[in-house]
């Protein structure tokens, strides 16, 4: 089911901080046009295969599935990420999309516009940002958001600056700031993929099918479990918990 809820904390410094941290001396040398940089350490797969690890800043090696050990920075042209602990994703751009596939974890973005649509890949569908509306008067002038996978299913969410249009198989959704949309997966086809399929970093995800699609608001609770995990995921002293998901404050 797919939710939307709406958020009354204030939470713009942190979000910002955790963003920006990146965006600013992070990624000052401008070399390549995109952009990795581990707060730890960030292992890179093909298929099955780990074929190297980066533990300092570096060109984002696209296409291949990164695994976070600490969180990961990304920038890329107008956009901004921030890979929370243990989240495997890989980042593909195309002439007329940016590919974001998201097998596990938490990722935040900030923009600052969005010259060509983002496709988020999940285990539980893909889902469009095929437009991004800004407010005039957001502090930077970007946009921030996260999107969540977890076993009970994935979250889009916009926290502050504007809003996002997303498209999916069950239609069209305009997301607003302090709202979000979640897709709970099925527990039977859950239970069916456990049994069937090993989890692997290769492993491609299923597409969503038989998922309930939920509309909902972005409760206090919510952001504030968003804004601790942002700040605690790459936290060392913390490497052996696992934080909530933005979805069980």
């Amino acid at each position: 089911m797919l939710q939307i809820v709406k958020s009354k904390s204030c939470i713009k410094a942190v979000v910002t901080i955790v963003l920006l941290a990146f965006a600013t001396a992070g990624f000052a040398s401008g070399l390549y046009p995109a952009r990795i940089m581990p707060t730890g350490k960030v292992f890179v797969y093909q298929e099955d295969n780990k074929v190297s690890e980066i533990s300092a800043e570096a060109p984002l090696p696209e296409g291949f599935l990164l695994l976070c050990d600490g969180k990961a920075g990304l920038k890329m042209d107008g956009l901004y990420w921030v890979a929370a602990d243990k989240s495997l994703f890989s980042v593909t751009t195309n002439a007329d999309s940016v590919e974001f596939e998201l097998r596990e974890g938490t990722a935040y973005f900030a923009l600052s516009e969005l010259p060509r649509p983002i496709v988020f890949i999940t285990p539980h569908g893909v889902f469009t940002a095929q437009e991004a509306t800004l407010n005039a008067s957001t502090d930077g002038g970007l946009l921030k958001g996260y999107v969540a996978v977890t076993s009970e299913g994935t979250e889009i969410g916009v926290i502050e600056g504007g809003s996002l249009l997303i498209s999916s198989p069950e239609g069209e959704k305009l997301i607003q700031a302090g709202n979000r949309i979640k897709v709970a997966q099925n527990t039977e086809q859950a239970a069916a993929s456990a049994a069937s399929a090993p989890k692997k970093p290769g492993t491609k995800p299923k597409k969503g099918t038989g998922n309930k699609v939920l509309y909902g608001v972005l409760g206090a609770a919510a952001a504030a479990t968003i804004v601790a995990l942002a700040v605690n995921s790459g936290d060392k002293s913390n490497a052996g918990s696992r934080d909530a998901s933005p979805s069980s404050p």
